[in-house]
């Protein structure tokens, strides 16, 4: 699938109609396939039904369920913009620098209490060592 098939979903309801229309204008002409048409009028169709679906099973799961989720189709999309604008390949590469570097940066997050605590412990020996008496 090409990024370009899923642009239609961020469109408004209220032009729904007129992509219908256009598509199968170019149908006719022969520069779509009525086969894609039949497809988006068919997911056009079913959009209420999954939408209420989707709610209920969101809403059935845990919050970071959904929040996971969110960061799946936001990377999709970032990723679908990407390949878009650059090519395959090059939104690859980014998206793989983006990931590694949010990975080292979670990384470094979880590893800062650890960090202050043993930062923490130094200077609470260092100052107990100056004050001992030496035998």
């Amino acid at each position: 699938m090409r990024p370009i098939d899923l642009a239609w979903i961020f469109l408004p309801q209220e032009l729904l109609p007129l992509l219908v229309i256009v598509m199968a204008m170019l149908s006719i002409v022969g520069l779509v396939r009525p086969s894609r048409v039949y497809g988006v009028l068919l997911l056009i169709a079913v959009m209420p039904i999954l939408s209420l679906i989707i709610e209920e099973v969101l809403a059935a799961l845990p919050w970071y369920v959904g929040v996971l989720l969110l960061v799946g189709l936001t990377t999709n999309v970032v990723r679908l913009v990407l390949e878009l604008f650059l090519g395959k390949e090059a939104a690859g590469h980014v998206l793989g620098h983006a990931t590694i570097a949010t990975f080292k940066g979670l990384f470094y997050l979880i590893g800062l209490p650890v960090r202050g605590v043993v930062a923490l412990a130094r200077r609470l020996t260092r100052g107990a060592q100056g004050r001992l008496p030496r035998i």
